[in-house]
C-alpha cells in the first residue's frame, strides 16, 4: 500500500476526527487545522487556517463539509490547487471505505447516531469487531468517535451536503424522515426525499433497507427510489410492520418494551429514556438478526447500553439537581427528549437551557422552537450558535425568544447570554431540579459541564 501524507482542513469536526485515527491507523502520515482549539487522538493539531499548511510533499487535502469559498479554510483549498494537491470532501473519502468492505449505513433526521452506536454495541458483543464511525462520542470507545476494527463498517450517514450520495450500503437503515438543513435543502421537504430516495439507490445488490413503518415521508422516498417490496425491512407500532412494538410500557429509569418479530416474541430493556429510543432499538436489532447474531446477546448488549455523548448524558445526579447534556437542536427532538425526561423523572421540575443552532434555521423553526421550549417549567435561552462559513446575517436573537416562551406558558422565560450563564442558573435551580442543556453548539455542552462542577 501507498504510504500518503494526508491534510485535513477542518479536522476537528466528529466525523474528521474519527477519518484521521483511520487514516493513521493505516499507516498515512496525516496533518490537520481546525479554527476550534480541539484535540485529536495521535495528531498534532494546527490551530486556525492558512495557506502554509498545504507544502508540495502533500498528496490530498481533505476538507469538512463546513469548508466554503466563504470560510477562513478556503485559502488552504486555493493553495493545495495551485500545488496540483487532489481535493476532496470527507464524505467522498469515507466513501471510498464503504466501497471496499461490508457497510451498514444508518441515516435519518432524528436518532441517526444512537442508532448506530446501538449496532456498534451489538457487533461488539458479538465478537464482529465492527469498524465504527459514529457523529458522537461513544463511552465504550474511550469517548471517542471512532473504533477499528476489522469487521463490517458501521457508518453514521448524515444528510447534510448529501454526504451520504457517497456512501454505498450493504444495509441500510434510514430512522425517520423530516424537514431540517433548510439553508441546504431550499426545496424544502420534497428535495430532502429525493435527496434520501438517493442514497437508497446506492444500496449494493442484494442489500436491503431497514425503514420506519409508519413514516410517511420515507415512504415516499423509498417509492422514488424505486426499491421493491422484498428489499425492505419495517418496524414501527404499525400492525403491518415486520417488527412491531406491541407493549411499548416505560417506568422510571427502565425503559421496557415488547417486540414481536418472525422469529419470536422478545421484551427488551433499555436504560435510554424515550418512546423514540424503543424505535432506534428495534432497527439495531433488524440489523443484529439480519447478521445472524443470537437474540440473547443482542439483547443483552442493549440493556448494558447507556448512550452516547451528549445523547441524554447525565453529568451529575444527586439531591441538589440532576443535570444532563443533550445534542437536540431540532423541535422535534428537543419535544421529545422533554416527553422523555418527563418520564424519567416524573413529578420533578424540569429546566431547559437551550441554545439554538445558527440563525437562519432558528428563524424558520422559531414558532416551533417557542411551542416546544414552553412545554418545560422554566426555559432559559442562551446566544445562538453560529456557524462558521454557513451564515453571516443575524434573523432573530435569543432574547426574542425567551419572550415569546414567556406569553406562552405564563412563566418567566429567561436570557442569560454565554458569559453569565452558569452564575445566573445557580440563582434559579431549585433542589431537585431536572436542568436539561439542549443544543448543538459546543458552548451548550461546555457550559452544562461547567454548572455540574459547581452544583
Amino acid at each position: 500500500m501507498t504510504r500518503l501524507k494526508i491534510h485535513m482542513v477542518g479536522v476537528g469536526g466528529i466525523s474528521m476526527r474519527g477519518l484521521a485515527s483511520y487514516f493513521q491507523e493505516q499507516g498515512h502520515t496525516v496533518t490537520g487545522c481546525d479554527v476550534a482549539n480541539v484535540k485529536v487522538a495521535g495528531l498534532s493539531v494546527r490551530h486556525g487556517h492558512n495557506s502554509s499548511h498545504i507544502t508540495a510533499d502533500v498528496n490530498q487535502v481533505i476538507i469538512n463539509a463546513a469548508i466554503t469559498p466563504s470560510s477562513t479554510g478556503w485559502s488552504e483549498v486555493l493553495t493545495a490547487e495551485k500545488l496540483g494537491i487532489p481535493v476532496i470532501k470527507r464524505a467522498a473519502a469515507i466513501g471510498e471505505i464503504t466501497r471496499e468492505r461490508p457497510t451498514v449505513a444508518v441515516s435519518g433526521t432524528h436518532g441517526k447516531s444512537t442508532t448506530t452506536g446501538m449496532i456498534a454495541t451489538i457487533m461488539l458483543a458479538a465478537g464482529r469487531d465492527p469498524f465504527v464511525m459514529v457523529g458522537a462520542e461513544v463511552p465504550a470507545f474511550h469517548r471517542r468517535t471512532y473504533h477499528a476494527g476489522s469487521g463490517p463498517f458501521i457508518l453514521e450517514a448524515d444528510e447534510f451536503d448529501r454526504s451520504f450520495h457517497q456512501f454505498a450500503s450493504d444495509l441500510a437503515v434510514v430512522t425517520n424522515i423530516d424537514r431540517d438543513h433548510l439553508d441546504y435543502y431550499t426545496g424544502d421537504l420534497p428535495e430532502i426525499i429525493s435527496a434520501f430516495a438517493g442514497f437508497f439507490r446506492l444500496i449494493k445488490p442484494g442489500g436491503k433497507l431497514v425503514a420506519p413503518r409508519h413514516d410517511v415521508a420515507v415512504a415516499q422516498a423509498i417509492g422514488e427510489s424505486g426499491l421493491t417490496t422484498s428489499q425492505i425491512l419495517t418496524f414501527g407500532r404499525d400492525g403491518e410492520a415486520d417488527y412491531q412494538i406491541i407493549d411499548q410500557g416505560t417506568e422510571k429509569q427502565v425503559n421496557q418494551f415488547r417486540l414481536r418479530r418472525s422469529a419470536g416474541e422478545i421484551v427488551v430493556d433499555l436504560h435510554v429514556p424515550g418512546l423514540f429510543n424503543q424505535l432506534n432499538a428495534t432497527a439495531a436489532i433488524i440489523v443484529a438478526d439480519l447478521a445472524d447474531i443470537p437474540i440473547a446477546t443482542t439483547k443483552l448488549a442493549l440493556a448494558k447500553y447507556r448512550g452516547l455523548g451528549r445523547r441524554f448524558e447525565i453529568l451529575l445526579d444527586t439531591p441538589a439537581a440532576t443535570i444532563i447534556t443533550d445534542y437536540g437542536h431540532h423541535p422535534v427532538e428537543i419535544e421529545q427528549t422533554l416527553r422523555a425526561a418527563r418520564t424519567y423523572y416524573p413529578g420533578r421540575r424540569l429546566v431547559v437551557v437551550f441554545q439554538a443552532h445558527q440563525y437562519a434555521r432558528t428563524n424558520f423553526f422559531s414558532k416551533d422552537f417557542i411551542r416546544v421550549l414552553a412545554e418545560a417549567d422554566l426555559a432559559v435561552m442562551t446566544d445562538i450558535f453560529a456557524v462558521t462559513g454557513r451564515e453571516e446575517d443575524h434573523y432573530i436573537e435569543a432574547p426574542a425568544l425567551a419572550a415569546a416562551i414567556t406569553s406562552i406558558n405564563g412563566e418567566q422565560a429567561r436570557y442569560l447570554a454565554v458569559p453569565e450563564l452558569v452564575a445566573g442558573l445557580a440563582d434559579v435551580v431549585r433542589p431537585q431540579d431536572i436542568v436539561l442543556f439542549m443544543g448543538a453548539g459546543g458552548d451548550i455542552d461546555h457550559l452544562a459541564h461547567q454548572f455540574a462542577k459547581v452544583m
